[in-house]
């Protein structure tokens, strides 16, 4: 069963996933591992960028008013994941803004904080100036072996 064969019907409803279903272990180990950082490495095609996607999304729908954001080193890049996302979040619990590269989740029934989750890149190195004073609640870099030390602090 795919993430678009059981959409919820109401907001309230969490996306369907099993990450477990497709990457036993690696990914049953990535969403259940307590530590406030987490890595999670391997070949291309192992299911990283989607157990970081997914897990972005599942924080939006479990801590009202959270703020996660998804860095990639280029737009190209990120623009995969924005597509992927775009596809598995059904409109009537999170609206796309493509102005501002994020999801905003309603979580109308447990508050009426909206969560948020972001898009973002960085080509540059400058280009981390851009977040200087936000408050994210987490912070995923997908491929983190492609950014510098500078734009991980």
């Amino acid at each position: 069963m795919t993430a678009a064969q059981s959409r919820p019907t109401t907001p309230t409803e969490e996306l369907f996933y099993k990450p477990w279903d497709v990457f036993p272990f690696a990914q049953l180990a990535y969403h259940t591992c307590p530590a406030d950082e987490r890595m999670y490495g391997g070949a291309a095609g192992g299911g990283k960028s989607e157990a970081t996607l997914w897990d972005a999304i599942r924080k939006c729908q479990k801590y009202p008013g959270s703020r996660q954001v998804i860095f990639r080193r280029t737009m190209p890049e990120l623009q995969d994941l924005i597509d992927r996302a775009t596809h598995y979040i059904p409109k009537h619990i999170a609206i796309y803004n493509h102005n501002d590269e994020r999801f905003v989740f309603m979580n109308e029934s447990r508050s009426n904080q909206a969560s948020i989750l972001r898009f973002s890149h960085m080509n540059e190195e400058d280009d981390k100036l851009r977040h200087r004073g936000e408050q994210y609640t987490n912070a995923y870099f997908d491929e983190g072996s492609l950014f510098t030390a500078t734009q991980m602090r």
